[in-house]
Order: structure tokens, then C-alpha cells, then sequence
């Protein structure tokens, strides 16, 4: 339900409301690829991520998303590029 994007942006609920009304409900990332299209100074979250800028233990300030340090995330895409399709559609397991 996108809470996020409602607390993030003042009128978030209005936006979002307004916007699902006019056209439809939002279930996907493809859903969400348009809204931020149709609304790009108040884009909604894509997701999970795995991004840099490092873990820091008790401060979750990613959100949810993965963070590792901007090295091992350069080194995971490399490796995944090496996959057929260009890694696109490979699977990640996150493991705690």
C-alpha cells in the first residue's frame, strides 16, 4: 500500500488516491515505471534494491533494500552481467 510514498510526500495520499483512480490500482514495477513517468517529481519506491553506500549495523536506512559497500556491488554486477540476457532475470538469493 505505499506507505512510504504517502508519509514521504505531504499531500502523498491525495497523489496516489487521485492517481489510482484515474488510472487504476497499482500492483507492479511496470505500474509503477508509468506513475513515475506520469509524476516525476514525486516518484514511488521501485522495490527491493541491492545498491551501495554500505551497511550500517542497527540503522536500517535503506528502507529494506540490500546495501553492501559500493566495491561488492560493482563486483555482483559484473558478475551477474556474465549470465545469458546480460543477467537480466537472474535469480539473487538474500540470505541473513
Amino acid at each position: 500500500d505505499n506507505i512510504i510514498f504517502r508519509k514521504e510526500f505531504k499531500d502523498g495520499s491525495a497523489i496516489l488516491d487521485d492517481y489510482e483512480k484515474k488510472y487504476g490500482i497499482i500492483t507492479c514495477d511496470a505500474d509503477i515505471r508509468i506513475f513515475n513517468e506520469r509524476n516525476p517529481s514525486t516518484p514511488l519506491l521501485r522495490g527491493f534494491g541491492i545498491h551501495g553506500g554500505g551497511y550500517i549495523p542497527g540503522f536500517d536506512w535503506t528502507i529494506g533494500c540490500p546495501a553492501m559497500a559500493n566495491d561488492d556491488v560493482i563486483d555482483l554486477y559484473n558478475l551477474i552481467r556474465q549470465n545469458p540476457d546480460s543477467g537480466i532475470g537472474t535469480e539473487v538469493i538474500i540470505q541473513d
